[in-house]
């Protein structure tokens, strides 16, 4: 199941001292808000996002970002 999968590459980070995503960004949080607009400007022109059935915008990702993050 999935989630075997996810406990299963969770193991496989720990024992690679590989932090996960939001660890990694809570240790440079400064750093991460000061690129999110940019990062979600690049991402809105993603040659993937156009073909989205719905055209996410900036604010959009930047929310999605956030609320994933559990950031405010």
């Amino acid at each position: 199941s999935i989630i075997n999968l996810l406990r299963l590459i969770r193991e496989y980070l720990a024992k690679m001292n590989i932090p996960r995503l939001s660890e990694a960004i809570k240790e440079r949080k400064a750093e991460f808000i000061a690129n999110l607009d940019t990062a979600c400007e690049n991402a809105v022109k993603d040659s993937c996002t156009e073909t989205n059935p719905i055209k996410p915008t900036k604010e959009d990702i930047k929310k999605i970002i956030r609320d994933g993050l559990k950031m405010k």
